[in-house]
């Protein structure tokens, strides 16, 4: 009799320690299945694509509208520079080809240039702005079929004041009169083999167009150059101008909104490969970036992102195109480091592998606790009625 009420007793113990299990088990499931949908829970994966996603979209944007608005303002620029080129020629009344070898012409030219010039420059988001005329101050010089004479101003700091601009080419005096000073690396005149496609330039047809990445002479600073050809209404070439956008100015003034550690931001011309030194970088406000090294070879992930291999660390991220001109297409790309995400990945799976522990454990002994609680007055009563009918 004993022996039966026993395994009656573990009997029911077994049941509702199962029923319990189930109840519970399926509680925590639907709650867990709840905070799936309504967002409330999502892997790290889903994470890193949702917020690479939204950065891409919000610098992709940021670019466009920088672009557009630049060479809008280069195209006032160029009108404003025409202009202003053919009233002082008529003032002087000169033809533009008589401003060869002619240095009392140029110098009045170029002062009446550089006011407008500095102006542009002081409203534009760019780091410098030129007009570049081709012709020469002395064609007797040795290399003169390289020189041209004009006028080229940068920002010495990130202000807008006329105080903080400087003469990188033209005449050193008629900037001393505006208040600039010459750079440090200062020449009088242009030297166009920085210029490979000069000559294509001079010979076609185009609105507005930036040039490849190059270095400024003597400098450190890596530069491209945004032209709007000179055109006179007798088709004769003046020359270019436009801004200058360097990488130090880019990196300042796009720096990027982002929690994401690491964040690179990269504007390089449309190609299979990223060529790092032919394009611009940036990062996040509150963090710093590793610049990749040489070309970077970009590969389609399943979940829909990038994976960049670079020769010495790879990336994981997004790409979007920007029109630049009617005729070039750049690509942006917004990544984080592969081992911050693949590090991030791992955390989250060890977090996970924990926590489910955990709550399995929690359920295991909630059930077995509560099981035994519940059973404990009837199978004590049981035993007294037991004792009492023995006696």
């Amino acid at each position: 009799m004993q022996i039966s009420f026993k395994k009656k007793e573990k009997s029911m113990k077994r049941k509702l320690f199962v029923y319990m299990f189930f109840l519970v088990t399926a509680i925590t499931v639907t709650l867990l299945m709840g905070l799936f949908l309504f967002g409330r829970l999502g892997t790290t994966e889903q994470d890193f694509h949702k917020n690479l996603s939204i950065q891409s979209e919000y610098f992709t944007n940021n670019m466009e509208s920088y672009w557009d608005d630049l060479a809008s303002m280069n195209i006032a620029l160029g009108e404003t520079m025409q202009n202003t080129l053919e009233t002082s020629l008529e003032k002087q009344g000169l033809t533009f080809s008589q401003l060869q070898d002619n240095p009392n012409a140029l110098y009045a030219l170029e002062n009446d240039l550089i006011q407008p010039l500095s102006q542009f420059l002081e409203r534009a988001n760019c780091s410098g702005a030129y007009i570049q005329l081709d012709t020469t101050i002395n064609s007797t010089l040795e290399n003169a079929n390289n020189q041209r004479s004009g006028i080229y101003l940068q920002k010495n700091s990130m202000s807008v004041s006329k105080e903080d601009l400087i003469l990188y080419r033209g005449i050193a005096n008629i900037g001393k009169k505006q208040g600039i000073m010459p750079h440090r690396k200062w020449r009088q005149e242009f030297d166009i083999t920085l210029v490979p496609d000069y000559e294509e330039l001079k010979a076609g047809d185009f609105d507005y167009s930036l040039s490849n990445i190059i270095q400024l002479p003597h400098t450190e600073e890596r530069i491209a150059l945004l032209r709007v050809p000179l055109i006179g209404k007798d088709g004769t070439f003046y020359g270019l101008c436009g801004f200058e956008i360097s990488q130090s100015w880019f990196k300042f003034t796009h720096t990027q909104p982002s929690s994401l550690n690491h964040l690179t931001c990269l504007l390089v011309p449309e190609d299979e490969k990223i060529l790092t030194k032919e394009g611009f970088s940036t990062g996040s406000r509150n963090g710093f970036y590793y610049l990749p090294k040489g070309s970077l070879e970009v590969k389609q992930m399943s979940n829909g992102l990038l994976k960049i291999i670079g020769q010495d660390r790879s990336y994981i991220g997004f790409k979007s195109r920007v029109p630049i001109s009617k005729n070039q297409t750049y690509s942006t790309f917004v990544m984080i480091l592969d081992s911050d995400y693949n590090r991030a990945i791992a955390k989250s799976n060890v977090e996970l592998f924990f926590f489910t522990f955990i709550l399995l454990l929690f359920v295991l002994l909630g059930c077995s606790y509560f099981s035994q609680r519940y059973l404990t007055p009837g199978t004590t009563s049981r035993k007294r009625t037991h004792k009492i009918d023995k006696f």
